[in-house]
């Protein structure tokens, strides 16, 4: 009971720093700064800047509640000076920038434009109207960074700690389509197959570089795809692209696991000899 209810405190105070950080940000920011004639126009035109100014304030808190109160380094709780071989970046990468098209794939079909319109707007908030190129890629790096820290190193340990793996997975893409997108079915799932995937390349990889990286070329991808209009990506070409992006993935991350299977065992093996 006792692990329970620490694993249930620990998620509040993460949880809950995260929406006190981000709404104060959004509250200060509509109340003092956006009607400043300088500067509010400036944000108005680069809102992510909040996104990445959020980040940063709640990965020092998290450092320093580690440090101080926990007595142990955040970037070693959440794998993240673990290092990865060149193999395995090239193989995230891949898996990172094949989910970027099946992504930007789905929002080009005619059937999600019509019907899931605030899917469509979330992703052109992100990748298009959410700032210059510079934000973006503030936003990209730290975004990519800090959200891993959050929801693979700090929310999903904090559940596997306490629950088998199978559960912690789920509940932690659960709790992350939530976060961002709430009830809504199509974008909850959209977040929590994300979720999963990333988990896993986490879990495989035994680092948190390996979700970072996924998480940054897939954005990176849709970014791209979403400059670029229809000259790269179209509602004609969106189901093969769906199709293709969807067995790379796969594959890929199948040959990720059994690659990583087999580096383990091989580790074990000289140890014990």
């Amino acid at each position: 009971m006792k692990k329970y209810l620490k694993m249930i405190c620990n998620l509040l105070l993460y949880v809950g720093t995260y929406f006190v950080v981000i709404k104060s940000l959004v509250a200060f920011g509509k109340g003092y700064i956006l009607n400043k004639p300088y500067i509010g126009p400036w944000l108005n035109d680069n809102s992510l800047i909040v996104t990445v100014t959020s980040d940063l304030i709640q990965f020092t808190i998290f450092y320093f509640i580690f440090k101080k109160f926990k007595g142990k380094s955040l970037l070693e709780h959440v794998k993240l000076t673990q290092s990865i071989s060149i193999k395995n970046i090239i193989t995230i990468s891949i898996i990172g920038i094949a989910s970027g098209f099946f992504t930007s794939s789905v929002i080009k079909l005619p059937f999600v434009t019509e019907r899931y319109s605030d899917l469509v707007g979330i992703m052109r908030y992100m990748f298009v109207d959410g700032g210059s190129f510079v934000i973006f890629l503030l936003f990209l790096i730290v975004g990519s960074v800090f959200k891993e820290i959050l929801f693979r190193g700090l929310i999903f340990n904090e559940f596997k700690e306490s629950l088998p793996a199978a559960l912690a997975i789920v509940l932690q893409g659960l709790m992350y389509g939530l976060m961002f997108f709430g009830t809504n079915l199509p974008l909850l799932s959209y977040g929590f197959f994300g979720a999963v995937l990333f988990v896993l390349l986490y879990l495989w990889v035994k680092s948190l570089w390996a979700s970072i990286i996924a998480q940054a070329t897939c954005q990176g991808c849709m970014y791209i795809l979403m400059l670029t209009e229809d000259s790269i990506l179209n509602a004609g070409s969106a189901v093969p692209t769906l199709i293709i992006s969807s067995i790379i993935v796969l594959a890929a991350s199948v040959y990720l696991m059994r690659s990583c299977k087999a580096e383990k065992s091989v580790s074990e093996n000289a140890i014990a000899a």
